[in-house]
């Protein structure tokens, strides 16, 4: 058995609670969506996505050039 808690667990059980939240404090703030691109934590947590989403092409590109493969 697995130990910590299962992604699909928490992303079905959180996920309607996370966008009920989302929709309501989009709603209240004033300047609507432009809250996630002023606030610190939010301008850190999309630098930490891009570079989740970015940065493994590129190291699997270079491990390939590194150990002699051919590259896609």
């Amino acid at each position: 058995m697995q130990s910590g808690a299962n992604p699909v667990a928490l992303g079905v059980i959180l996920g309607p609670l996370i966008e009920s939240n989302l929709r309501l404090s989009l709603l209240l703030d004033v300047r609507g969506e432009y809250i996630l691109f002023t606030r610190p934590i939010c301008m850190v947590l999309i630098a930490l996505l891009i570079l989740t989403v970015a940065v493994p092409p590129v190291l699997k590109k270079l491990t390939r050039r590194s150990a002699g493969t051919p590259t896609e």
